[in-house]
């Protein structure tokens, strides 16, 4: 992979969360220093999981675009904060649980606790919510459901409102976003370090 040229003032990479933690590990690898603006998949726990994978180093200057739905969210204390704070004690409450395991069934869910991510959370309650509404699991009724919800806080959502009655379903507004490794402590202690970065709304951009 050749350098990226000397006057460059950053990289943008863009693809699935796992291509772009193997490329920017490649790009580390090849001595860029600018720093890596990413594309909203990189959000996801997979890009960090990638990055280690590949032998890069989580401690890079990383930003990207998107909502701010990760742990840090957790810090603050409006509604949402709360609601992301309740959604990692539920994570840690569950960790705690020996017979508790993850979605597949394979590994205790204290070993993937660190990759809980509240967007998927917000996905199955939202499903969950369609399902109650429509008051039958077939597929025409839950979609016929879902388009009539307006989910909030109140309705054990961790992130932002999602409304289902319009057509794009996430009404906040983007932002820039820069990743950070430092642990938070807001997650369950795991016997072996975790690849994760937490993502965090950037208050120095413009």
């Amino acid at each position: 992979m050749p350098p990226a040229p000397a006057d460059s003032d950053a990289v943008v990479v863009s693809g699935s969360a796992a291509r772009q933690g193997a490329f920017v590990a490649a790009l580390q690898s090849a001595d860029v220093t600018v720093p890596v603006v990413l594309t909203p998949q990189a959000t996801s726990p997979a890009f960090g999981t990638a990055l280690a994978d590949a032998n890069g180093s989580l401690s890079g200057t990383f930003v990207s675009a998107g909502v701010a739905t990760d742990d840090a969210r957790a810090l603050t204390s409006d509604e949402q904060g709360r609601a992301m704070s309740a959604f990692l004690g539920g994570v840690r409450v569950l960790a705690d649980d020996p017979d508790a395991q993850n979605l597949t069934a394979d590994q205790p869910f204290s070993a993937v606790a660190w990759a809980a991510d509240s967007r998927s959370h917000d996905a199955v309650v939202a499903l969950v919510r369609a399902v109650g509404s429509a008051r039958s699991d077939d597929p025409s009724d839950v979609t016929d459901a879902l388009a009539t919800l307006r989910l909030d806080a109140g309705d054990g959502i961790a992130g932002p409102a999602l409304d289902f009655r319009q057509q794009q379903a996430l009404r906040t507004d983007a932002t820039v976003l820069a990743a950070s490794s430092q642990t938070l402590g807001l997650r369950p202690a795991t016997a072996e370090p975790t690849a994760s970065l937490v993502w965090f709304q950037d208050s120095t951009a413009r």
